[in-house]
């Protein structure tokens, strides 16, 4: 970025830099049909017309193209990812499962946690594991992020009212993502940072992320519905292994079946948007030739204040934003 004699901004690409982390760079030259509209597309984000971009990194063809930083971040800098946690670890969650041989997404959901002592067991009993991955399990719309705070988690959320019949309503909330977690801990015997690191984290070659973490009096137990934070890079390599069907390099990183299923629109929200797996899913419309239309489907990982990783399987292209944009985060339709 500089400065032109008349005061206004100039953007100048640059060939994202090639590092040892298992990222092949390129330059987005070749992909371009009108290389001046994305220099002005650059001049606009740095003028915040799109809301406070802190990071804006595209991988095309499986090479990142575009690594841009603004307003002090760079590609050193972790980021709080907010509700993209919950597109991570429900991806955990399944390859745990799938591991475990857990994976029937039909299976009632206390079938895992046959201890608990749940006051209304026939009517939680209801609750599937689809219902969980889904956002469809009857819980309350508001996020309580208190029960992150509770001895028992599952016991916990288990136990409240519930809002709706399980499978009758989307409600968006953060108890699904902590069961989730609880089933991991279940299954593996593991906290879901340590089981990410092994699992997910070391085979990509990301060596540095942080957790928030619940009160050490409550277990101290990773806050799987909103607090992982990464650096951009590293989310955009999650971003590629989900593309490639689970795959990183020449390893098979999460089950292929498992990350097929979660690319698929199995709960209609509004309009053009429905939820998958704990992955947002857009359609949109596709035109390859005069009098075709295809709808297709673009899945995304979305977090409070603008942070996003979108998947585009028709370009094999992947989007990584950062962003502090307030509540409403940052216009990335237009983006």
């Amino acid at each position: 970025v500089s400065g032109s004699p008349d005061g206004s901004i100039r953007h100048r690409y640059e060939i994202p830099v090639q590092l040892n982390d298992g990222i092949t760079t390129g330059s987005i030259y070749p992909d371009l049909t009108d290389p001046d509209k994305f220099t002005t597309f650059q001049e606009e984000v740095i003028r915040q017309e799109y809301g406070r971009l802190e990071s804006l990194l595209i991988l095309k063809d499986r090479k990142l193209v575009v690594e841009e930083y603004y307003y002090g971040f760079d590609r050193e800098k972790i980021h709080n990812t907010h509700s993209c946690t919950k597109s991570i670890v429900s991806l955990l969650a399944g390859k745990a499962m799938t591991d475990h041989g857990r994976a029937e997404v039909e299976q009632a959901i206390l079938s895992f946690f046959p201890a608990l002592n749940i006051p209304e067991p026939e009517k939680v009993g209801k609750i599937s594991l689809k219902h969980v991955l889904t956002m469809s399990a009857g819980f309350s719309s508001d996020e309580s992020y208190f029960s992150l705070g509770q001895d028992n988690i599952p016991e916990f959320i288990l136990s409240l009212a519930l809002e709706s019949e399980p499978g009758e309503k989307f409600r968006y909330n953060s108890e699904c993502p902590y069961l989730l977690g609880s089933i991991i801990n279940a299954l593996t015997g593991k906290t879901v940072d340590d089981y990410a690191r092994e699992k997910l984290f070391d085979p990509l070659g990301i060596d540095e992320v942080e957790w928030t973490y619940a009160p050490a009096s409550s277990g101290g137990l990773p806050d799987t519905g909103g607090g992982l934070y990464m650096k951009s890079r590293d989310m955009a390599k999650f971003g590629q292994c989900y593309l490639d069907g689970g795959r990183w390099q020449d390893a098979q990183i999460i089950p292929e079946s498992w990350v097929s299923d979660y690319q698929s629109p199995h709960v209609h929200v509004k309009d053009r948007y429905y939820y998958g797996y704990h992955w947002w899913v857009m359609t949109y419309l596709r035109i390859p030739e005069l009098g075709v239309e295809e709808t297709m489907y673009l899945p995304y990982a979305h977090g409070f204040r603008g942070q996003h990783v979108f998947v585009m399987p028709a370009i094999q292209s992947v989007v990584t934003i950062t962003a502090n944009g307030g509540y409403e985060g940052v216009d990335y339709l237009s983006i």
